[in-house]
């Protein structure tokens, strides 16, 4: 399906018709979501080799990173045919680094490796007096760790970004834990066992929140109306499994099969309204079965690094491996 949807440049559009494979809601095509699909089919073409292999290649040549950098040292957020570039570019901390480090190791449309560096690391908050770069919704924190393996790989000179992202969570709790004390009747709930909201449904609509939001700030910014998201702990399994195993596990003996069916979590639910989402969402499942494998086995890091275009990557950005007792230390 990645080979035959319309695409331009090797860029896939956000929506496709399922049957047809072309562009619906003169949507735009989406680095962010192209690259994502060849993350997978990176994955695939390590654990399957054969004809999967050779699809897999096909799709992930004709990618051309060169070109989305649109005259900057910054990705494009994408391009419609009918206004071009999108104004907006992958220039601050987000889920942006496996992106830029395909992009960095592809093998025909190669971006500088100095494009690593472009974007900017912000914005700075502090956890118990550590420095973590962040964006609220804790899926940002994610996706490139699905992938990529910031475990045993950093960058000397640069952020730590697997440490980062550990930060990142365990602030994100203790956020979500001075909400509670602090109004009590609205955020009661959140706890250490019952914690992790990221960008989704909610009894008003979708939202994209988070936490925290400023360094010594409890308030629920950006619409924070108790609601908890599963598949923010899910997510976090490989980063902080203890916590993430703990709240998962709570949820599901607390509110059992309100919650949790045929597909695993709903996308939300909220325990002070009695509000539960009737929807699964895919991309949240999705990252919730990556990062449980990662967990158990890391073999989608394993597959993922072992493909020509990490390892190139690897090389021209110039990550170095960790030594095995720091790999255990960070775990």
């Amino acid at each position: 399906m990645l080979y035959l949807v319309e695409h331009q440049r090797g860029f896939l559009y956000h929506f496709v018709d399922v049957r047809s494979g072309k562009r619906m809601f003169a949507c735009e095509v989406s680095s962010i979501d192209t690259a994502l699909a060849a993350c997978g089919a990176m994955v695939a073409a390590t654990e399957f080799g054969g004809e999967m292999a050779e699809l897999a290649e096909k799709f992930l040549n004709r990618i051309d990173w060169q070109w989305m950098l649109a005259g900057g040292d910054t990705l494009s957020m994408g391009w419609k045919p009918e206004t071009e570039f999108l104004p907006s570019r992958w220039d601050r901390y987000s889920e942006l680094m496996v992106m830029v480090l395909i992009a960095i190791g592809s093998r025909h449309h190669a971006i500088p490796p100095d494009c690593w560096y472009a974007w900017e690391r912000r914005d700075v908050l502090h956890h118990n007096g550590v420095p973590f770069v962040t964006y609220p919704p804790l899926f940002v924190h994610q996706y490139s760790h699905a992938f990529f393996d910031f475990r045993s790989w950093y960058l000397p000179g640069d952020f730590d970004a697997w440490q980062n992202a550990v930060t990142a969570h365990q602030a994100h709790s203790e956020f979500l834990q001075r909400l509670a004390k602090r109004y009590p009747k609205r955020f009661g709930h959140y706890s250490e066992k019952l914690w992790g909201i990221t960008s989704s449904d909610s009894e008003s609509g979708y939202r994209d929140w988070g936490g925290p939001y400023r360094d010594h700030v409890s308030e629920p910014e950006r619409g924070i109306d108790g609601t908890i998201v599963p598949s923010a702990a899910a997510g976090a399994l490989a980063i902080v499994p203890d916590q993430a195993i703990n709240t998962l596990l709570y949820q599901q003996e607390n509110y059992g099969d309100q919650i949790w069916g045929p597909f695993g979590f709903t996308n939300a639910f909220n325990p002070a309204s009695g509000w539960i989402g009737p929807d699964v969402i895919g991309i949240d499942t999705g990252i919730s079965l990556l990062m449980a494998e990662n967990a158990l086995r890391g073999s989608v890091w394993q597959a993922f690094m072992q493909h020509p275009i990490a390892q190139r990557a690897i090389k021209r950005v110039g990550f170095q491996p960790r030594e095995p007792h720091d790999i255990f230390a960070l775990s």
